[in-house]
Order: C-alpha cells, then sequence, then structure tokens
C-alpha cells in the first residue's frame, strides 16, 4: 500500500503505537511485519467504507473485510493471520482505553487445517552439519552456529542475539533471551560444546579484527555481529551441500524438537526448550511424531 495513502487511513497513530508496543515486548520482525500487512488490509477496507473513526469500526466492516480477504483468493493461513492481528489490535486499543467497545470481541477465526510441514531425518541432519569446511574459520564459525542452533531448538533472533558471554562451556549451557525478553538457559550437545569451544577460544578472536569490544558471539566478515541474512545463507548453503531443499533456521528448530519428542523427551521438557508459553504450540511437533509412529507400524505390518 502507498505510504502517503495509508496515513490518510483510519488509525494510522494507534496502529504505530501498537506495533510500538509489539516490538518493546519482543514480536519479531517477521511476526510485525505480517501483523502490519493484515492491519494495512484492514484500513484500507475501512476507508473503502468511509470509516473515519476507529470508535466506529462494527462488526459489519469485520465481517465485510473478511469476505474481502476470500474474494482475493488469500490462502487459509494468511487470512488467519490477518484475522489475528486485526483482533490483537482492536484488544489493545480497548485495553488501553482508546476504544469504549470492541468490535472484534465476538469474531471467530477460522479452523486452519495445518499441513505438517516436513523435518530433516537425524542422517540428513548429520549432512547438514558436516557442510561446513573445519579448516577455513568460517567453516568453524558455521559449524558451531549450526550444532548451537539444533541442539537448543533456538529461534533465528535468538541465535543473532547471542553475546560471547551467554555461552557457558563449562556448564555446556547457551543463554538466550526469546520473546518478551524472556531469558532461557539451554542445554548443549557434546558436539555443539566441542564446536563452540574451538570457534570461541581459537576462531572467533581471528575473525573481531582487533574489534576487542565486540560483544556478539558470530562475527561476520568484517568483524561485527552477524546479520540475520547471513544467518540464513549459511543454513541454506549447508542444506544446498547436504543436497536438501527448504531448510531454514526454523527448520532445524523443528528438527530438534521432533528428535527429541522421537527420542523419548518429555514434552513439557521440549516446550521449555523452544520458549513457548503453553503446550498448545508443541501440537505440530506431537503430530510429526504420531505420523511417524504411524508409519514406523505401516511398515513393520507390510514386512510380515
Amino acid at each position: 500500500m502507498d505510504g502517503a495513502r495509508n496515513r490518510t487511513l483510519v488509525g494510522a497513530a494507534e496502529a504505530a503505537a501498537w506495533f510500538a508496543d509489539l516490538g518493546a515486548r519482543g514480536a519479531s520482525e517477521r511476526t510485525s511485519a505480517v501483523y502490519r500487512n493484515g492491519l494495512d488490509s484492514l484500513r484500507l477496507c475501512l476507508g473503502g467504507r468511509k470509516v473515519a473513526r476507529l470508535t466506529d469500526v462494527g462488526a459489519d466492516d469485520l465481517e465485510a473485510w473478511r469476505g474481502e480477504l476470500v474474494r482475493e483468493k488469500k490462502a487459509p493461513g494468511t487470512v488467519d493471520v490477518y484475522l489475528r492481528a486485526a483482533r490483537g489490535w482492536l484488544g489493545w486499543l480497548e485495553k488501553s482505553g482508546l476504544l469504549f467497545i470492541n468490535p472484534a470481541a465476538a469474531m471467530t477465526l477460522p479452523k486452519v487445517a495445518r499441513r505438517l510441514l516436513p523435518v530433516p531425518t537425524p542422517g540428513q541432519m548429520a549432512r547438514i552439519l558436516a557442510g561446513p569446511n573445519p579448516a577455513t574459520n568460517f567453516g568453524v564459525r558455521d559449524r558451531a552456529i549450526l550444532e548451537a542452533a539444533y541442539a537448543t531448538g533456538a529461534r533465528r533472533e535468538e541465535l543473532v542475539r547471542l553475546d560471547a558471554t551467554d555461552v557457558a562451556l563449562e556448564a555446556g549451557t547457551l543463554r538466550v533471551t526469546g520473546k518478551g525478553r524472556k531469558e532461557r538457559v539451554l542445554p548443549l550437545t557434546k558436539a555443539a560444546v566441542r564446536w563452540l569451544g574451538r570457534y570461541t577460544q581459537h576462531t572467533r578472536p581471528k575473525l573481531l579484527k582487533g574489534k576487542l569490544d565486540e560483544p556478539a558471539l558470530w562475527i561476520d566478515l568484517h568483524g561485527g555481529r552477524l546479520a540475520s541474512p547471513a544467518l540464513d545463507a549459511v543454513v541454506k548453503k549447508c542444506a544446498r551441500k547436504a543436497r536438501l531443499r527448504r531448510i531454514t533456521v526454523h527448520t532445524l528448530r523443528r528438527a530438534c524438537a521432533t528428535h527429541l519428542l522421537q527420542n523419548g523427551a518429555h514434552p513439557f521438557f521440549v516446550k521449555e526448550l523452544l520458549g513457548h508459553a503453553t503446550m498448545k504450540h508443541l501440537a505440530h511437533y506431537l503430530r510429526l511424531s504420531i505420523a511417524d509412529v504411524k508409519a514406523m507400524h505401516r511398515q513393520s505390518r507390510l514386512g510380515r
């Protein structure tokens, strides 16, 4: 949407305030971007319906917007996220005293059939982890990144924000700062400890290029903090070398959770490891594990 036009639509200042609050509470850039698209779509619809004030927004306006999304053939997942963004924003406005009545209070969200996203097998993960060249400084760094990501299931943003002081090799732990600025201390595998030790003690000082005041754990080509796109590139490069497609940092997080559950880890432990607020966020990983068990059962019956 055109920026100038967006500012003339209803709720510009209120939307900006909500996004500022989301950022302060630790929302990721990706989440904010998707929610922003949703609110832009809603506000454009309200503008077309001549709604000039937020206090004039009614449940009928929201239903008209929902209809527009369907007619535009938005994917069910996109519609779901957009509606959640609207409900979150309008609910926040009510709590902030900017709305007396929340028009989204009774809005129902569609039940979206979430497909099971593929997860690399342990063997495929071994190929990804073996991708970096350990004879080079950046190869050692990249191997340490992959091992830390797979061992902890840390989010992309959590990995990028890591400082060198967040690593405790003797304790075998990594401290990450997640959503809402909440800290978690996560256990590392022996392989992750080994590669992080090699990286922090021998490789990182070389990559700093004399910038001894740089706190970041992962160092880039210029001696500064590794950015999110560069982290994505590391994972993509190693996945491509392993002849695997559509592998991201989040894929490593899913692999960590799924493999732990498949090997008998308690779901509550996995929930705490991933930093989820409730067990419902673990449903996808549990579904994967159940699907895996069913597949094994079918194979065993075919083999009789």
